[in-house]
């Protein structure tokens, strides 16, 4: 039996990792542990951070980074898509711990499910993933959009909790991601409201302020070369196709001007077309 620490007692490894024994895998928090971000090419830099593996069931052992990691990407194929997973792993057989990328099967639309689960429990490995990469068909550049963070995905990766009880990561994480995949949906179809509503006005050429503030809940204020004599709360937009605008009060402003810069006192809406 091992009773670890005890004065004048000569210890392994072992006896050290049965203390990180109970900590269970997982980055040590997700601000900026292990973090992944994109470098506008085909690789990725690794965060330094903190996070724990397996060695067995009593014996755990922690990660330590103190510098960023850069990671390259395989060239993407010229047709089908691929995900990638940034994994942070334990070989048994080495002795040592290392960042590595790890790559799913092609496929015209795969998603983050096509990735293989990382191995645990092993005799030979023990892993986390902390991101997967969207390798996508034809990319010569990794963008920030095709990072997933997967630090809270208890699937892949999860907080470090030690004792019996630990935080529901995967909860909060399924939450989160739920909200944001509301948000965007109701943003996407307000865009495309609007956009349609652009679109159908286009062809009178004239727009009044009540057309625009029964879609848009915010001022818009004009730009810094708006037409002369322009009547105080009227409203104007810049166009490349000659829109007439008139007021509230029914008062023809007249064609707009095009503007290159937006307006200096930043309106919480501000309209910019090109012929759109």
């Amino acid at each position: 039996m091992i009773c670890f620490p005890l004065d004048n007692m000569e210890y392994e490894a072992e006896a050290l990792g049965a203390w990180c024994g109970t900590r269970v895998r997982g980055v040590f928090s997700d601000d900026n542990h292990f973090s992944v971000s994109a470098n506008g090419n085909m690789t990725i830099n690794l965060g330094p951070g903190l996070a724990w593996l397996k060695m067995d069931e009593f014996w755990g052992v922690n990660i330590f980074e103190k510098n960023t990691t850069l990671l390259s990407i395989d060239t993407a194929d010229g047709a089908l898509t691929r995900y990638a997973a940034i994994c942070l792993q334990l070989n048994k057989n080495l002795n040592e711990g290392k960042a590595i990328v790890k790559y799913g099967p092609y496929g015209t639309n795969p998603d983050l499910n096509s990735l293989p689960l990382p191995i645990q429990n092993s005799l030979d490995y023990d892993e986390i993933y902390v991101a997967a990469i969207r390798v996508r068909a034809g990319a010569t550049e990794i963008l920030m959009s095709d990072i997933t963070d997967l630090r809270l995905n208890e699937a892949y990766c999860g907080l470090m909790s030690d004792g019996v009880t630990g935080i529901p990561t995967q909860a909060l994480d399924d939450a989160w991601q739920c909200w944001f995949s509301n948000l965007k949906i109701g943003a996407e179809q307000k865009a495309e409201a609007f956009i349609a509503w652009i679109n159908s006005v286009k062809t009178d050429n004239i727009v009044t302020i009540a057309d625009i503030q029964e879609h848009v809940n915010h001022i818009v204020a004009v730009s810094d070369n708006q037409p002369d004599n322009q009547p105080e709360g009227s409203l104007w937009l810049d166009t490349s196709d000659g829109l007439s605008l008139i007021n509230e009060n029914g008062i023809m402003i007249g064609n707009a001007v095009i503007s290159e810069t937006e307006p200096h006192s930043n309106p919480d809406f501000w309209l910019h077309t090109q012929g759109n």
